[in-house]
């Protein structure tokens, strides 16, 4: 089940030979309230299969008269039981509109036809955006760029046939159609990032991590053991670490960015800062004096005490007061030491 993609739609089906009865308050979100009374071990554990892999068996949320509910019957000996099951995924349970048994169907059998009626519409996929890409402009800040660039338009602007009289907008297109093939030439072309906010330390490892304590939880609160509950308290750990791990990381890549960057490309530096910082109104990590990124707040708030107080150890400096006196043309400056 972990194999399958999330946006696929999955229907498990078949005689489990499992009684899941119908006891709600304990597996809510796996079965519903119009199940039989009776539960085996079997049944157990497929409800448990259920829960761990975001599963709701169908049959027990739809109400019927017995005839139609009931996929198993022994005749003589007056039995009668659910095991045959239609199983979906919880996000997919608004497509089944109906579970039930189909008596009259000749299958030759001991267990009834079980139906489901299930909404196969197919998805429109959304419509992807075309790739969007802008010209390197900055290669035209370098030397060599620029000759470059000024020799190519020079020659492919003598090669354009002039002739008095023509049209505005068709001087005007030829005249921007050789500046900017010229450009592209000499600088190429990037690829635009999508608008669409990333979160650059999000992995399939952080991922992985999330859906683990996702379903230790889901579990925890089905079962309510003491067993589930440790195992939810450590998989949160777990993903918390994971999680503080990934977003350290990629902090540190950044600000190693960042330094190189202000020191060979600035336009690059600062569009950095710009994405960085907007939208926020505070700073959540500083870096101590030995470069280390400091996360915890109050290690932040001790970080920031230390800079400060660093700022006021010239305490001790004598100031100067400077007072200017200005006469027609002259300007006299008369120092004076406060003494402290």
């Amino acid at each position: 089940m972990n194999r399958v993609p999330r946006g696929d739609r999955v229907v498990v089906m078949g005689d489990f030979n499992a009684r899941v009865g119908k006891n709600v308050n304990v597996w809510k979100g796996v079965i519903g309230q119009h199940g039989e009374d009776v539960e085996n071990e079997s049944g157990r554990r497929l409800l448990g299969f259920s829960a761990e892999n975001e599963l709701q068996i169908m049959n027990t949320h739809f109400d019927h008269k017995r005839i139609h509910k009931f996929t198993w019957s022994c005749p003589g000996k007056g039995l009668q039981s659910i095991i045959d099951y239609f199983l979906m995924r919880s996000d997919q349970r608004r497509y089944v509109h109906d579970v039930k048994v189909i008596r009259g169907a000749e299958i030759e059998s001991d267990h009834y036809l079980v139906l489901a009626k299930v909404n196969v519409a197919k998805r429109v996929p959304k419509k992807r955006e075309g790739t969007r890409n802008q010209l390197r402009s900055e290669r035209l800040q370098t030397v060599e760029g620029s000759l470059k660039f000024r020799a190519r338009l020079r020659a492919k602007w003598n090669m354009v046939e002039h002739t008095e009289g023509e049209e505005v907008d068709r001087m005007w297109e030829e005249f921007k159609g050789v500046i900017l093939g010229t450009a592209e030439e000499v600088c190429g072309r990037r690829k635009c990032q999508s608008s669409k906010k990333r979160t650059g330390w999000w992995s399939k490892e952080v991922e992985a991590a999330i859906r683990k304590k996702k379903i230790a939880y889901k579990r925890w609160i089905q079962v309510k053991t003491t067993e589930a509950r440790e195992m939810y308290i450590v998989a949160k750990k777990e993903a918390r670490q994971v999680a503080r791990k990934a977003k350290n990381d990629e902090w540190i890549q950044l600000g190693e960015s960042l330094q190189h960057d202000f020191a060979k490309n600035q336009r690059k530096f600062w569009g950095k800062i710009r994405a960085t910082v907007k939208g926020s109104h505070e700073v959540g990590r500083v870096c101590d004096e030995n470069g280390q990124v400091i996360c915890e707040e109050e290690k932040v708030k001790v970080r920031w005490k230390e800079y400060f107080a660093s700022l006021f150890q010239a305490n001790d400096v004598p100031q100067q007061r400077v007072s200017k006196e200005v006469t027609g043309e002259e300007v006299q400056v008369e120092e004076t030491v406060e003494e402290t």
